[in-house]
Parts: structure tokens; C-alpha cells; sequence
């Protein structure tokens, strides 16, 4: 007599405003730094798969691009690639910053989470921020415009209340085999993760726009003796003026963004990466290019 499998697998998805802390959420949810964080908007622009296990159950979150009005190229393919994860999606977790107020233009989100999802839930994200005096308000007043199958109050700065969404998850998962290695964390490419480390260094270090108008793509991984590393970045940015800002005086920006960079990779990778170099080219149509939205693992919309 064949014993049925008891297991269970699925995915769910992250979504909301930029700023909301769905990075941070992905990053607690796996238990260890996957998609990078900042305090700048829109720092996500691609849907990243990243695994955790709870007692039988696979679960594959899904970390999306901020949703908001979308202009530009890379704005659109953000917005539908975090659209078409919502529609893979068997639970929508829709995570609202609760220091921020109930508009307009997270109706719009909302309706799209509807419009695709099945299971909704919201995650009133950042409460140790926010006194319970003024939270319930806002809570009530979200849930009364919006059947939410489940509403969660959690900090990802403190780890309140993430517990609590693991057996829910585990409740409203399909049975099914696993579809990942039990041992995977992730399924992006480990180029991908490295020029996703430079990136959140020049972010945190750069101002004004230009954090916008860049990109990162990792050239070459070399394998050395010794369980040691050599890499290869190149820095696209549009304009001159931005490459001399990237590369700083005499170097010293770029240098100490390679230094960041080098110490997380190490840790990252769990090995000695004895060279990092990044190199800051001018490309002034890159946003509409479509070898860079293939290294950023996104469809050009």
C-alpha cells in the first residue's frame, strides 16, 4: 500500500507600494539576506524566488518591484512583471507601510491584487513605529473597503509577528512535491545576487537620482585555488557627469563601494574573493536595451 504524500508546495507573492518593506519581509521569511534593502524607493526591480520550509511545506516567496504609475520602459516591465506574479501567485500577501496613509493610488494596487489573486491577505508592515491608538484606525478602515482573507500586524525590523504567517501559509498551500532542492535558498543567478550587492552599495552611497539611472551586471565570476574568487562588474550609468560622480575624487568612491561590496560577497558566497573590479561605462540608452533587462531578469515591456 503506497502512503500518500503528505507534502505541500506553493507560491506567494510580495506585493505593494515601493518603501512598503517586502525586501525586508523575503529577508526574514528565508533567514538570510536575499533581495538588498534600502531606504530609497523602487530599490527592487525584479521579482526574486527565494525558498523557505516549514514542516512539510515548500513555500516560494515571490519579492516584487514596488507597484506605482509606470512611464518609463523599466517602470513597465517592473509593473508587469510584479503583476504576472500575482496572477502565479496561490496566496497574495499585500504589504501596506502603517506609518504611511491610506490614498488613492494603493486603491490601485489593491484592485489589481483582486483582479489576479485568489487568496489576499494584508500585512500592515513597520508597527513598531506606530502606536496601537492609531493603528487599529487604519486597519479598520483598509479592511472595510477590502475583503482581506486574513490580516497580519508585523515589524520586519524587530521580526513581531512574521511567526504567525508561517502556519496560514502552510494552511492554504496546495499538496503537492516539492519543486526546489530542500537545500536551495534561491533560484536567481548567483551573477544576478553579486551585481544586486554593488547595486544596494551605490545606492546607499550615491543621492538624487542617479541610483535610478544605473545599473550593475556581473561580466565574469573566475573560480581560483583555495575556494577563492575573482570578479568582474561593469557600472552603467547615462551620462558623464554621472560616471564622475560613481567614481568620486581620484577613485575613492568607487574604491570604497568595491570594498563594500567585497566583505558581503565573501560572506555571500563563503569564500575569499581576493579581486573585485568594477568598472563605470556610459550607455546612454540603456533602459531600452534589451541585453540589460535579460542580466536584470526582467521582460522588456
Amino acid at each position: 500500500m503506497t502512503i500518500k504524500s503528505q507534502k505541500k508546495c506553493g507560491y506567494v507573492a510580495l506585493v505593494g507600494r515601493p518603501n512598503a518593506g517586502k525586501s525586508s519581509l523575503l529577508n526574514r521569511f528565508v533567514g538570510e539576506k536575499i533581495s538588498i534593502i534600502t531606504h530609497k524607493a523602487q530599490t527592487t526591480r525584479s521579482c526574486i524566488r527565494a525558498f523557505a520550509i516549514y514542516q512539510e511545506t515548500q513555500i516560494i516567496f515571490i519579492d516584487t518591484p514596488g507597484l506605482f504609475t509606470a512611464k518609463k520602459t523599466i517602470d513597465k516591465s517592473m509593473f508587469s512583471a510584479a503583476i504576472k506574479a500575482i496572477n502565479d501567485a496561490d496566496i497574495v500577501l499585500y504589504v501596506k507601510d502603517s506609518c504611511t496613509i491610506f490614498d488613492e493610488s494603493e486603491t490601485e494596487i489593491l484592485e489589481q491584487c483582486i483582479k489576479h489573486s485568489n487568496k489576499l491577505c494584508l500585512i500592515l508592515n513597520k508597527i513598531d513605529k506606530l502606536s496601537r491608538e492609531k493603528l487599529l484606525p487604519l486597519c479598520n478602515e483598509i479592511t472595510q473597503s477590502y475583503n482581506f482573507d486574513k490580516v497580519f500586524m508585523v515589524s520586519a525590523k524587530t521580526n513581531n509577528g512574521i511567526s504567525d504567517i508561517f502556519p496560514y501559509i502552510n494552511n492554504n498551500l496546495p499538496q503537492m512535491n516539492w519543486l526546489y532542492p530542500e537545500e536551495e535558498i534561491a533560484e536567481m543567478p548567483q551573477r544576478f545576487f553579486l551585481a544586486e550587492i554593488t547595486r544596494e552599495k551605490l545606492i546607499l552611497n550615491l543621492h538624487d537620482e542617479i541610483p535610478y539611472a544605473l545599473t550593475v551586471e556581473t561580466d565574469k565570476c573566475k573560480k581560483l585555488k583555495n575556494k577563492r574568487m575573482r570578479i568582474e562588474q561593469t557600472i552603467y550609468v547615462e551620462r558623464q557627469s554621472q560616471k564622475k560622480i560613481v567614481i568620486g575624487h581620484k577613485g575613492a568612491l568607487l574604491k570604497h563601494i568595491g570594498s563594500l561590496a567585497r566583505v558581503e560577497m565573501q560572506d555571500f558566497l563563503r569564500c575569499d574573493v581576493v579581486d573585485l573590479f568594477l568598472f563605470v561605462k556610459i550607455s546612454p540608452d540603456w533602459q531600452n536595451k534589451i541585453q540589460h533587462y535579460k542580466a536584470m531578469a526582467l521582460d522588456m515591456v
